[in-house]
């Protein structure tokens, strides 16, 4: 059912494409948490939808790795720190790009009562990387540039950034290009540039943050 529900939602298959309908269908196959109706996506689906907190468990333990970071970063996020980054640790081993990029952050940040460490956050980044999805290759990029765990060569970081929008216009590429080109790391600084290259990233707060630091910066010198 929930195979059938996502090919009307998304319109596949030569179904014609009704969300409203495809929605429904994949919310009565996620409803079933358990018995032989379970499968896991269903239920990975149902969560994220309905915030159940059984239906994420069920779709964790079924292997869904989104579930399992989701269930990681709750579990971590309401103390019980060892069982949250097991959950998270699962995911990664998975290949999941996001639980290794939540890895990279942690260790970086020093989160959840672990240690600092730039060396585990860069060897996390490698491995998001190497799942050649762009918010990985982001990840790293930006370790570069900032010399996290690895020699600092702003230059490389910059070039992995921009070849990076060119090839998908991932957002948060698009960010950290527009965030060096502002600030000069690795590329000539160019604050033009930079502010014509954000308009192009989807609006959020950290992006708002940025369009203002380089409003400031071309109110004391314009480039």
């Amino acid at each position: 059912m929930f195979t059938l529900g996502r090919a009307m939602h998304d319109g596949l298959f030569g179904l014609s494409k009704n969300k409203e309908a495809g929605n429904a269908m994949m919310l009565r196959a996620g409803h079933a948490a358990e018995g032989e109706d379970f499968y896991g996506p269903a239920a990975a689906y149902y969560a994220k939808r309905k915030h159940s907190a059984p239906h994420l468990r069920a779709a964790a333990e079924a292997g869904q790795t989104e579930a399992q970071l989701s269930l990681g970063e709750n579990i971590a996020g309401s103390g019980d720190h060892v069982t949250g980054l097991k959950w998270v640790h699962i995911a990664a081993d998975a290949g999941d790009v996001w639980a290794l990029i939540c890895l990279a952050e942690i260790s970086f940040n020093g989160l959840y009562g672990q240690p600092r460490s730039t060396t585990d956050s860069f060897e996390y980044a490698f491995r998001a990387s190497s799942t050649e999805h762009p918010a990985g290759q982001t990840e790293l990029a930006m370790h570069y540039v900032l010399g996290a765990g690895t020699a600092q060569n702003q230059r490389l970081g910059a070039g992995m950034l921009q070849d990076i929008v060119n090839r998908t216009g991932n957002d948060e590429a698009i960010y950290w290009l527009a965030k060096c080109m502002a600030e000069g790391w690795g590329v000539t600084r160019n604050l033009r540039d930079a502010k014509a290259l954000l308009q192009n990233a989807v609006r959020c707060e950290k992006v708002m943050d940025l369009f203002r630091l380089i409003d400031s910066y071309q109110s004391r010198s314009p480039m």
